[in-house]
């Protein structure tokens, strides 16, 4: 998932953390109070865009 994780930082500027617990090869999104609407759309741009081109991604 590190590229993801790479994708989305260079992308939009966006840090999210990669998760390697047991079998789990994942990224992980945390919001917080002090995070505005717009950097939220950022990221959920991000993914809707990876989702929709995966093979760039791999």
């Amino acid at each position: 998932m590190e590229n993801v994780q790479q994708a989305i930082l260079n992308r939009d500027r966006v840090f999210i953390r990669t998760m390697s617990t047991g079998n789990l090869n994942a990224v992980r999104a945390s919001t917080h109070l002090y995070n505005m609407p717009h950097e939220v759309d950022r990221l959920i741009a991000s993914v809707r865009h990876i989702a929709a081109n995966p093979t760039d991604y791999m």
